[in-house]
């Protein structure tokens, strides 16, 4: 599997997984939320898909963190599943959500 962490250590915020407890107002954090046999021969797993939900906080125009994310994934192989924006009135930060997906060879 690759490492998001090391993937997008050149965005310059905090990458974590499920739970982020520094201070910084931009923040990555992930999850697998899915991972699952994607093709099969006589029986035997292939491929196996990993399904990535990730959620980029921030507390103002996140544009550039965006396309940026974007390149590093796929030019990780991830491909883009899914993306769409909420507004988290607890923190008073901006979340875009994105979902992606990276197979593996077996």
């Amino acid at each position: 599997m690759i490492s998001i962490i090391n993937t997008l250590k050149w965005i310059g915020i905090p990458v974590s997984l499920l739970k982020y407890t520094g201070t910084s107002t931009s923040y990555i954090l992930y999850q697998t939320y899915l991972i699952k046999g994607e093709a099969f021969s006589e029986d035997e797993e292939e491929t196996t898909g990993h399904y990535i939900l990730m959620n980029l906080f921030t507390k103002g125009d996140n544009t550039i963190l965006i396309a940026s994310i974007l390149s590093l994934m796929k030019e990780a192989g991830f491909k883009r599943q899914d993306e769409h924006d909420l507004w988290e009135e607890d923190t008073l930060l901006f979340n875009h959500i994105f979902e992606f997906y990276y197979e593996e060879t077996l």
